[in-house]
């Protein structure tokens, strides 16, 4: 299957991109859950685009080094990832 990205947000070590679709695929380290999705036990998952579940439409993505956001076409946000310090 074939999606048309019309977006892509650039985070520390990982890529997000937003489809024609309103659909958010991820790729990259997956370093502090930044992916949005489960790669764990699936070898060479991190580096394979998949789509992050959403409840709905996205409009507009964000990435920063260890996160990333969508904002959904109701107005909603979803955010997932997070930095430590250590």
């Amino acid at each position: 299957m074939s999606h048309e990205i019309v977006d892509i947000c650039v985070g520390g070590m990982h890529t997000v991109c937003l489809t024609e679709e309103g659909k958010v695929f991820t790729f990259g380290c997956n370093d502090e859950g930044a992916l949005g999705r489960i790669t764990v036990d699936i070898e060479d998952s991190e580096y394979t685009p998949g789509e992050v579940k959403l409840p709905g439409k996205v409009i507009q993505i964000s990435a920063r080094d260890s996160h990333s956001a969508a904002l959904l076409d109701d107005g909603r946000v979803f955010a997932w990832g997070t930095f430590q310090v250590i």
